[in-house]
């Protein structure tokens, strides 16, 4: 038997392309491994779903450094004050991330995700999430740096698409003739 009496509606269970309205920071973790390049992985789950847990890399190498910690404060400074996260020093990559991990665990705030589409194995394209450059955090709660909007300034999101092949751009059996 068919029937939708116990289904509910409702979109994906993890973070998405565009807005998303209640976000935890689950974690930092500063991930130093031989011959690859050092980052922190910040993981960021729905308020309302921890369990669907996103991780974004921000890249921690000599040139990649001051970018990732832009956006370390650029979401500190909408969970806390500018005086928490700026009083946080480590002697190491790992010593920084944890106390940072120590101060913003489990705080929330609005987030907006851009996408890139990739190539899947069977030859499909699939949209991934990925951290925007710039102003992609909004506080949530009273008590941070920046005040809270009741609803999101954020424009729309920006998607990175695939490079189109000639064999993309070809007409095949299923184009309508509009002439």
């Amino acid at each position: 038997m068919f029937s939708t009496k116990n289904v509910t509606e409702g979109g994906s269970n993890y973070l998405t392309v565009g807005v998303n309205d209640d976000v935890t920071i689950i974690g930092l973790v500063a991930v130093e491994e031989a011959g690859k390049s050092p980052f922190v992985e910040l993981q960021l789950a729905p308020t309302d779903n921890k369990e669907a847990v996103n991780k974004f890399r921000m890249y921690a190498s000599e040139k990649a450094l001051p970018y990732t910690l832009t956006n370390i404060k650029h979401i500190a400074t909408k969970c806390v004050k500018l005086a928490q996260i700026d009083a946080v020093e480590g002697t190491s990559l790992s010593d920084y991330t944890a106390k940072v991990n120590a101060l913003l665990a489990n705080r929330r705030f609005r987030l907006l995700l851009n996408g890139a589409e990739y190539m899947r194995q069977d030859g499909t394209v699939g949209v991934r999430t990925e951290l925007p450059m710039g102003n992609f955090a909004e506080a949530l709660s009273p008590g941070a740096e920046h005040e809270v909007f009741e609803k999101t300034k954020f424009g729309e999101p920006k998607i990175k698409k695939l490079p189109m092949t000639q064999a993309d751009l070809a007409p095949n059996d299923t184009d309508i003739d509009w002439g």
